[in-house]
């Protein structure tokens, strides 16, 4: 039988990505959660990998999230693909993909992002955590992106240094415009400091 093209797509991507799908695959024949093994020296920006299809061309509305350069920090390897191909079609660059939140910090400080979607729960290291690592070696515009709608976590997130609270799910209809608010709040304060 013939291979499609998607046959081969997840042989293309870097190893981080293809475990986070295998755990996720995992995850849903056995009903449990697995950590995804990951060892930290592999680590590698996915912004020039991945080839662009025309799925991915950015929507004809212009987004003033266009060329930014975003890291999605998420355990969830379908959750990854959408979000990556909500900002993709906002014309952002997706520089990396991280699967906990040791990974995140690592991406982070390699790549410096202008923005980082940070799930909350993830394994090794915690959204919260990972946030205040980055936070502490420079300023960004994280997102928290969670399942987790109380008041506790928008809280912490908040101390962490985070800058917008997205409850989970999300579509991109939906995502992008709420980062748009958050990235134009953030850039206005950071323009009032500079006053």
């Amino acid at each position: 039988m013939p291979k499609s093209s998607g046959d081969t797509a997840l042989l293309q991507q870097p190893l981080s990505v293809v475990l986070v799908h295998v755990a996720s695959a995992l995850r849903f024949l056995f009903g449990r959660r697995l950590a995804v093994p990951v060892a930290p020296i592999v680590l590698q920006s996915d912004a020039t990998e991945e080839p662009v299809t025309d799925r991915d061309v950015p929507d004809a509305r212009a987004s003033t999230l266009a060329g930014k350069r975003v890291l999605i920090c998420e355990d969830e390897g379908i959750s990854q693909m959408q979000l990556r191909r909500a900002l993709l079609r906002a014309g952002m660059v997706v520089t990396g993909t991280a699967p906990n939140g040791q990974v995140a910090v690592a991406l982070a400080l390699q790549d410096r992002p202008d923005l980082i979607l940070m799930d909350i729960r993830m394994p090794v290291m915690d959204g919260i955590e990972a946030s205040k690592r980055i936070m502490g070696e420079f300023k960004t515009c994280i997102v928290m992106l969670t399942a987790f709608s109380d008041e506790e976590y928008e809280q912490k997130a908040r101390e962490a240094g985070a800058r917008g609270y997205i409850v989970k799910p999300v579509t991109g209809e939906s995502l992008v415009p709420q980062l748009e608010k958050v990235w134009e709040d953030y850039r206005n304060e950071a323009a009032n400091r500079k006053d």
